[in-house]
């Protein structure tokens, strides 16, 4: 079975052939160590056998639950700092893939992926880059809620020969140095929508600041902080409060920006009229509720929402999931919001583009 990476989600995110199987394993409750954990994922994979045998043959049933199965090693490849593992299945396409983000344990059935529990990993929602500055040397790091990854360093070129060499280099020569950092810096994180934290002194976090201003969502609050590879963990909890701090500011707005807009029929809370509005192009985000589902299966032929009893009809998943991988298909944002965080009662909230 495949490990799968960000990149691999742009085909599973499209439409697959029926059935899709989605399997996802909590790892954080780990009562007695993996015993436990290999214990409820057998549980799983037998629960999702039986239901298949209402629409499989034995040989289909054979063909999707073969690579699951053997999807049981994969949790000795799981990052120990993993939160979750997901698992998926169909007649095209298989693999696993370690979540950075909390899960519980869910089967799903249906003729898509459930993918609502890593859409904010999808589109890289969670991301954040973070600089370290110094005198004489500038490192770029990515990180999410598993950890941060170095990406790029940069090193204080030389002194001109017009100038004075000295051990520290001028704020003429640092100004330099960092608009030359910020132009590369741009170019490699064009199109991330996650927040830029620096971190040194406040002299040099100010003069980079003043140097690359258009780097967007560049913060203003930074971290105070003498970053060596042996303090890596404390950086990465120093920046990831920061930017989860950012992440729930921005859900806040965008359940500010649903208010005004509702005034002005620009938004719904109406899961019929939300549907309809996704398949003719109006929706630009959508927000689904993390802690409610709507059980049921997506007609998307016509839009049409078709809500089941998941106790007598096993096969249909949460239609929150495939709404919110239809506005993606259709270059809108998904955002899966705690229930409290949500603008409206109703576990679905759109605001439109016209």
């Amino acid at each position: 079975m495949k490990r799968l990476s960000i990149h691999d989600f742009d085909g599973l995110i499209k439409a697959q052939g029926y059935p899709c199987l989605s399997l996802y394993v909590d790892l954080s409750i780990k009562l007695q160590g993996h015993v436990n954990i290999y214990h409820r994922l057998r549980s799983q994979l037998d629960d999702m056998e039986k239901s298949l045998s209402y629409v499989c043959s034995a040989d289909e049933r054979q063909t999707l639950m073969k690579p699951l199965r053997q999807g049981v090693g994969a949790l000795y490849f799981t990052p120990h700092r993993a939160e979750g593992l997901a698992l998926f299945s169909s007649f095209d396409v298989n693999g696993f893939f370690p979540t950075s983000i909390p899960v519980k344990d869910y089967v799903s059935i249906s003729d898509s992926f459930h993918l609502k529990p890593i859409l904010p990993m999808i589109q890289k929602q969670t991301v954040f880059h973070v600089v370290t500055l110094t005198r004489n040397q500038l490192i770029l790091f990515i990180g999410d809620s598993s950890g941060l990854k170095e990406w790029k360093r940069y090193a204080e070129p030389p002194a001109d020969e017009a100038e004075t060499v000295t051990t520290f280099p001028t704020p003429a020569r640092l100004r330099r140095f960092f608009n030359e950092c910020k132009a590369d810096i741009c170019k490699l994180i064009r199109g991330s929508q996650g927040p830029v934290i620096t971190v040194g002194s406040l002299p040099l976090r100010k003069l980079f600041a003043a140097c690359s201003s258009r780097i967007p969502y560049l913060l203003k609050e930074g971290i105070n902080f003498r970053y060596s590879e042996g303090n890596s963990s404390v950086l990465h909890r120093l920046a990831l409060e920061i930017a989860e701090n950012f992440f729930k500011t921005r859900s806040l707005v965008l359940a500010n920006q649903y208010l005004a807009l509702q005034s002005k029929g620009k938004a719904s809370q109406h899961l019929p009229e939300i549907a309809e509005s996704i398949f003719l192009g109006r929706v630009a985000h959508i927000l689904v509720s993390k802690d409610q589902m709507l059980y049921g299966r997506l007609d998307r032929g016509s839009g049409k929402v078709i809500r089941l009893k998941q106790k007598t009809d096993p096969i249909g998943d949460d239609v929150l999931c495939d709404l919110a991988q239809e506005v993606i298909l259709r270059g809108g944002n998904a955002h899966v919001l705690p229930q409290n965080m949500m603008p409206t009662p109703s576990p679905v909230a759109a605001l439109y583009r016209w």
